[in-house]
């Protein structure tokens, strides 16, 4: 929080425009951990199932805006979906971007398996985000679900298997069935041209060359601003008449940016270390969790972006973490003496 608070302060007393996001992300994520910290087990889990359910929420809508092929909440803008500089639509969702929705989801379905009980409930939960992550067409984050489908299989079926959970027989049925069924239904909504985006890897692919081409904005920047910062005015002119590109879809350009390079080399430091921090010495899934966030939020700007996805995946991984510790995996005789 005083690396937030330096941050704001320095962008102030340089003039660098707005840093809402230090605010509005990096500073309310430790903020709210302190709050949950201070509830009880259960208060805590009825937190996290309501993020669950936000998520879950999310994913509905998306669903239902792809199936439409049109955005259905109010939008400030007069644009009724999300086609970004690929021209492709893109359901928002309840999170305002595909990206918030793809990074949120991948990085909330390990917990699942914490904050869950019920086998066939979780199991229910985890192919929805799955599938809202498919929906909102975020490439790297569908590959990212789709190898954590495969790691839970393996992790939670085998020890379900063990403690007498769920037979072999029934997992075998089901693993056959999915082995059938999964690539007609892939095959059914590539047939509605819908999910082009998501096989779009070519030379016209507008958005992965703009989150390359964004680090040439460095050799328009003079020293002082490459060290120090510059107005965000300036970085979207210079990126728009020199790049010919709108956004900025890299986080160490955003802060270098914002705050200079000095700052940025210890402030995107301290934000790692605060969210593995919240898996030290916690279950795989927790530090699963985590350790994807990171990865697809270093693949853009999600963590230099007023949105809710840090919040969202550290409080999410940061109740698993505890409700783990008292009673591990699955629940136990311990969580109903945990209450305060």
């Amino acid at each position: 929080m005083l690396a937030c608070v330096a941050g704001v302060f320095l962008n102030v007393i340089r003039g660098n425009g707005n840093v809402t996001f230090v605010v509005d992300s990096l500073f309310v994520a430790p903020v709210s951990l302190f709050a949950i910290a201070n509830l009880s087990i259960r208060q805590q889990s009825l937190i996290g199932h309501i993020l669950i359910a936000i998520i879950l929420m999310n994913g509905g809508v998306s669903i239902v805006e792809m199936m439409l092929h049109r955005q259905i909440l109010p939008e400030v803008h007069a644009d009724v979906g999300y086609f970004g500089i690929d021209n492709i639509f893109r359901p928002k969702g309840l999170f305002g971007h595909p990206l918030a929705t793809g990074v949120i989801a991948t990085a909330a379905m390990p917990t699942i398996f914490i904050l869950v009980r019920d086998f066939l409930w979780k199991w229910i939960f985890v192919i929805l985000m799955a599938v809202s992550v498919a929906i909102a067409q975020a490439r790297v984050a569908t590959i990212a679900s789709a190898l954590i489908l495969v790691m839970l299989a393996v992790l939670s079926l085998n020890k379900d298997i063990k403690s007498g959970v769920v037979s072999a027989r029934t997992v075998v049925v089901a693993l056959t069935f999915s082995a059938l069924i999964i690539p007609a239904i892939i095959w059914a909504l590539y047939s509605t041209g819908r999910f082009e985006r998501l096989l779009l890897v070519t030379n016209d692919d507008n958005s992965a060359v703009a989150r390359v081409v964004i680090y040439d904005i460095f050799n328009f920047m003079t020293p002082s601003e490459f060290y120090w910062g510059m107005h965000i005015d300036r970085a979207t002119m210079l990126a728009s008449s020199f790049l010919h590109i709108d956004s900025f879809e890299s986080v160490v350009v955003v802060f270098v940016l914002a705050f200079g390079v000095y700052f940025t080399i210890v402030f995107i430091p301290l934000i790692y270390y605060f969210v593995i921090s919240i898996s030290l010495g916690s279950s795989l899934y927790v530090k699963v969790s985590v350790i994807i966030y990171l990865i697809l939020a270093s693949t853009n700007n999600a963590l230099a972006t007023a949105g809710p996805d840090l919040t969202i995946v550290t409080a999410l991984a940061f109740i698993a973490a505890v409700r783990y510790r008292w009673c591990g995996d699955n629940y136990s005789p311990l969580a109903r003496l945990a209450g305060r």
